[in-house]
């Protein structure tokens, strides 16, 4: 039987530089405990976890590993992450040497177990709804320890725990994939979508909806299943639902774009509220309130509260994060990496600046998601005037014969894209039109959206001096 996490006094993370990954690593360093760990590059992620304290090596040989974490089984705990391949030097040597050897999603159950807490599943939304569930529980005084896969903007972090009161509720996202979120057992669980993901790894679209049943009977006893009404049906009828349906237990309508703001009308539970706004644009960001909203419920009555929580969020990093607006276009970065990321995305776009130029820049993510939904992508990116598209980034993966970019520029895409490399991005992008660029990818694309960002800026003043 493992020892509780809390009997460790180290901790060691293999890919301690993952978006997931760094939450936990920032826990334990909050609670005062030796961290450290391997990571194949230096990030924002690892700086700031190395000013914290964490000791970090980028070269993965076990010579590397400092000598009191490599020569302490007993109280050492690995963590890693599936990113990690089972060839990495550090694991093989850990497996090998005595180690207890665990999963994240076996020590995020860990942390969360202290406090009753939510768990956000979804193929889309998780980070979104999670975030904005932590700003609505710690905006209103409830003690919050929560974990995203996200940097939310209000808190510059991934990892946030309220100080000076006592811990009330937990909030994580449960990751669907190799089911790690069977591992959970929360008092609140949400689910967004069960759209096929991972094929990789669950093969068929109805093993992935068997893995969301299974998760739905992990609530605690007393707790509450959230539903989004779209899969409803599939769950039975024990849970609660949220949409825009009048249906549904908590729904929104009356939605608008005012003065950059999405503001709508709520029913909770049937309480209404009307007039909410939050500054997240798209409708699917309102959906995803509404469904914070649900799980809020369980620890936030008060309306004020609710009211000044969605007007002061600020959303989170990479997911419609608007880098520029000006003269010279506009630039916005987003994580979309599956096809309904980006229809939601680009509808959102739409919705929010009308019926503009739209320029995509696109990198997709893994040979195997590429592959499986090639002709879905190819749907979803048609949406805009323009796409390019990268090389693929292959993240765990290695190659596919006949897996590349170019999958995606079949109908209804073809004559609309065209696969460039990186370095090839800002010329073309300087010399076309820069109404809207959505810069989208769960890669290494981010590193080009500030340079995308000036170019649109120095774009106005360019054509102002021809």
């Amino acid at each position: 039987m493992k020892k509780l996490a809390a009997e460790y006094s180290r901790f060691y993370f293999l890919g301690i530089g993952g978006i997931g990954m760094s939450a936990v690593a920032s826990y334990f360093l909050g609670q005062g405990k030796q961290v450290a760990g391997y990571d194949r590059v230096a990030s924002s992620l690892t700086d700031k976890l190395q000013a914290s304290g964490a000791i970090i090596t980028f070269d993965d040989d076990v010579l590397s590993i400092p000598s009191d974490f490599r020569g302490d089984p007993s109280g050492t705990l690995i963590i890693y992450t599936p990113a990690v391949p089972a060839t990495n030097l550090q694991l093989s040597y850990f497996n090998q040497a005595g180690f207890t050897v665990v999963k994240r999603s076996w020590i995020l159950g860990q942390i969360m177990s202290q406090v009753p807490y939510a768990a956000i599943a979804g193929t889309h939304g998780k980070t979104s709804t999670a975030s904005l569930l932590t700003h609505l529980l710690a905006d209103s005084g409830i003690g919050t320890l929560a974990l995203t896969g996200g940097i939310m903007e209000n808190y510059d972090s991934n990892f946030y725990q309220s100080s000076g009161i006592p811990l009330e509720a937990g909030i994580t996202e449960a990751d669907e994939y190799d089911r790690s979120f069977l591992t959970l057992n929360p008092t609140v669980a949400l689910i967004t979508n069960i759209d096929p993901d991972h094929l990789d790894v669950y093969g068929e679209p109805e093993e992935v909806v068997s893995a969301y049943k299974a998760f739905s009977k992990q609530v605690a006893p007393g707790g509450k299943l959230i539903l989004h009404e779209s899969i409803a049906a599939r769950f039975g009828d024990k849970s609660m639902t949220y949409g825009r349906e009048a249906t549904s237990d908590y729904r929104y309508c009356n939605l608008r774009v005012e003065d950059g703001w999405m503001v709508f009308d709520a029913d909770l539970g049937g309480k209404r509220l009307k007039e909410l706004k939050i500054i997240t644009p798209g409708e699917h960001n309102v959906c995803n309130a509404i469904g914070a909203l649900a799980a809020a419920s369980y620890w936030v009555k008060d309306e004020w509260s609710i009211r000044l929580a969605l007007q002061s969020y600020r959303g989170v990093s990479r997911r419609f994060q608007i880098k520029y607006n000006g003269a010279g276009g506009v630039v916005i970065d987003d994580y979309a990496h599956h096809p309904a990321e980006l229809k939601a995305c680009i509808h959102a776009i739409r919705q929010f600046f009308g019926p503009r130029h739209l320029t995509v820049v696109f990198q997709p993510h893994l040979y195997t998601r590429t592959r499986d939904f090639a002709a879905e992508f190819s749907t979803s990116l048609s949406m805009a005037e323009q796409v390019f598209v990268l090389p693929i980034y292959p993240a765990r993966e290695l190659p596919i014969e006949g897996v590349s970019s170019h999958m995606l520029l079949q109908h209804p895409l073809a004559g609309k894209a065209r696969v460039v490399e990186k370095d090839q991005i800002e010329e073309i992008l300087s010399e076309g039109r820069t109404d809207i660029i959505l810069v989208a990818g769960a890669g290494d694309i981010d590193k080009l959206v500030d340079k995308i960002a000036k170019l649109a800026s120095q774009k106005i003043k360019k054509e102002a001096l021809a």
